[in-house]
């Protein structure tokens, strides 16, 4: 830095103009991105997770590499990918595998690219949704929280759903009332081109029993035509002494 240079506040003064400084410049994008994802409610320890260092299996690095393509494609400017595009921002997609194999941490990751390319994203569970809709029809306040979520939800380029239609995490009373609320949410959203991203320990041909013949068959109709069910079988918890010595981000 010359005598007619000095710094202040992570810019560098010049000729009475300020540049910002590599540092500062990584620190503030860092910083932004930190606050996309608490706004897509996507935990902050994920911010430098990376799939190629963090994931540590071996069945399953195909659909990896799927998700890596969802991220490329979604945010393409090429002329030659516009389809490849519209189709990755407006699919379903189905990541199924049972408790251990990282599905969400990897729908964590993704999330958390997307929002860095300046996708809307949102990350929430299908027991938390449910409840936020069965409470939306007690109170259709405006200005309330449950609201506010659900609007969030109907709105996002890229809605994630984690536990879906999991028995033990979801609760749907006998009357099945709630069910036609989910349905409405996940078709409004699909016929508007937008992305749904179900995380479950259940296949999606098998889901019939939890919420009924009709999202079944709608789930299972838009992720067999797209192809975009996605299944991981690296078991982490089985294969830790293999790992030993190496960080791993918490996985349960």
């Amino acid at each position: 830095m010359s005598e007619s240079e000095h710094e202040v506040s992570g810019y560098i003064i010049k000729d009475g103009v300020a540049y910002e400084t590599a540092k500062h410049r990584k620190l503030r994008i860092k910083r932004e991105l930190s606050a996309r994802m608490r706004t897509a409610n996507i935990p902050t320890d994920m911010l430098d997770y990376n799939p190629d260092v963090d994931y540590l299996g071996e069945k399953s690095l195909n659909e990896v590499l799927k998700l890596k393509k969802v991220l490329e494609w979604s945010s393409s400017t090429s002329e030659r990918h516009v389809k490849l595009r519209e189709l990755a921002r407006k699919s379903m997609y189905y990541m199924y595998g049972v408790n251990g194999t990282q599905k969400t941490h990897l729908a964590w990751w993704l999330g958390k690219e997307l929002c860095r390319n300046g996708e809307t994203v949102y990350f929430t569970t299908m027991q938390a949704i449910l409840q936020d809709l069965t409470n939306l029809e007690l109170n259709k306040d405006p200005d309330s929280e449950v609201y506010r979520r659900i609007q969030k939800c109907k709105n996002v380029q890229f809605l994630f759903l984690d536990e879906s239609f999991d028995k033990s995490k979801v609760t749907i009373f006998k009357s099945n009332f709630q069910i036609p609320y989910l349905d409405d949410l996940i078709r409004s959203r699909t016929q508007s081109n937008k992305a749904n991203f179900f995380i479950s320990n259940n296949k999606y041909n098998e889901i019939e029993d939890i919420v009924g013949k009709s999202i079944q068959d709608f789930v299972y109709r838009n992720v067999t035509i797209a192809k975009t069910n996605m299944v991981f079988e690296d078991i982490y918890i089985n294969n830790l002494d293999r790992y030993k010595g190496q960080s791993l981000i918490s996985l349960f």
